[in-house]
């Protein structure tokens, strides 16, 4: 950078407009950095309404439901040993079919820790039935090394809780 100066400075470019550059510069950099930041806030929050946490159990009231089924698996190429049976039939409820590779590294760890597959399933047709629509479904390996299958949705019984509201001194409002 002081290279390129004292060289316009060499050219006879004069110097107030050397600074006026370089402060147009300096306020595009902070200004793109105050947009990149928004939009990281922007996402995280979304992220985070998406999010869902831990559970044991579903409420028995609204029952199992069966996710639409989807074209069964195509063969592995040849030369690679077949998928176990216990994944393919993960892989043919789970909804978003991307990174297999990953999801079949995660699989054996993950049947391991749930303790069988049922459990699994289970938790694959109460994560199809409970995520928001607007929220894109995780990749099968991501659900899968983060123990998805114990997930409770976010509302209870489907209802969102009711707003928080606050006075500007932050004491709750009723």
């Amino acid at each position: 950078m002081i290279a390129l100066i004292r060289c316009l400075r060499a050219q006879g470019v004069d110097p107030n407009a050397i600074l006026d550059a370089l402060e147009a510069l300096e306020e595009e950099r902070l200004a793109n950095g105050r947009a990149r930041t928004a939009k990281w806030r922007k996402n995280k929050e979304h992220r985070d309404e998406c999010d869902v946490t831990s559970v044991t159990s579903s409420s028995p009231q609204e029952g199992p439901q069966t996710p639409k089924e989807s074209p069964s698996p195509s063969p592995p190429p040849k030369g690679s040993p077949p998928d176990p049976p216990d994944f393919v039939a993960f892989w043919t409820v789970y909804p978003h079919k991307v990174s297999k590779g990953q999801a079949l590294r995660a699989w054996p760890k993950a049947l391991k820790i749930a303790g069988g597959l049922e459990i699994i399933l289970d938790g694959v047709r109460r994560y199809i039935r409970d995520k928001p629509p607007d929220c894109p479904p995780a990749n099968p390996a991501t659900w899968l090394n983060g123990m998805r299958w114990t997930d409770e949705p976010r509302y209870v019984n489907g209802a969102a809780p009711k707003p928080v509201r606050k006075d500007p001194y932050g004491r709750i409002i009723n």
